[in-house]
């Protein structure tokens, strides 16, 4: 609680941009401590420079963080922070539609709906998360999508855009 506060009292006099509290976050996204980390992330894209490729690799990078509220929070952010079409966030992404925790994949398929280079590869992540959360449809719609579950590894491999197969 002390170092959250005294981090949190850095960023507001200082803000996020400053070197040395960017040091001291970036630092911090390696942090023991699970809230830390969360929090150190979420300064950090609270206030960034566009396409900010450091913040955006770091994020990247955190999609493999082993508490799920960081995962979720970086793959939110990268919607913000990264490129269209970068390869490298866009296959981390997809390889978070695999994830066990059905928010990470929501997530990331947010993020990829947010970054697809192609209006066709948004309508691709559009109906692989239908096909993978029937819960937003109606009874039937949802019944039709979970018995053809088994179609998921050939939609899946159709969502990853050209560049990055």
């Amino acid at each position: 609680e002390i170092r959250r506060a005294a981090v949190s009292a850095l960023v507001r006099v200082t803000g996020a941009r400053d070197p040395t509290t960017r040091a001291v976050l970036l630092a911090l996204v390696d942090d023991d401590d699970a809230d830390m980390r969360w929090a150190a992330v979420c300064w950090l894209g609270h206030d960034f420079h566009p396409s900010d490729s450091e913040l955006a690799e770091l994020l990247v990078d955190r999609l493999e963080d082993p508490d799920p509220h960081v995962r979720r929070v970086c793959a939110g952010l990268l919607a913000q922070v990264a490129d269209p079409g970068d390869a490298q966030c866009l296959r981390a992404l997809a390889a978070g539609l695999e994830h066990l925790d059905p928010t990470i994949r929501s997530a990331c398929a947010e993020t990829l709906h947010t970054l697809a280079p192609l209006q066709s590869d948004k309508g691709k992540v559009a109906l692989w998360r239908m096909h993978c959360d029937p819960s937003g449809l109606d009874q039937q719609e949802g019944h039709a999508i979970r018995e053809r579950r088994g179609e998921h590894n050939s939609l899946r491999a159709a969502l990853r855009p050209k560049a990055i197969r």
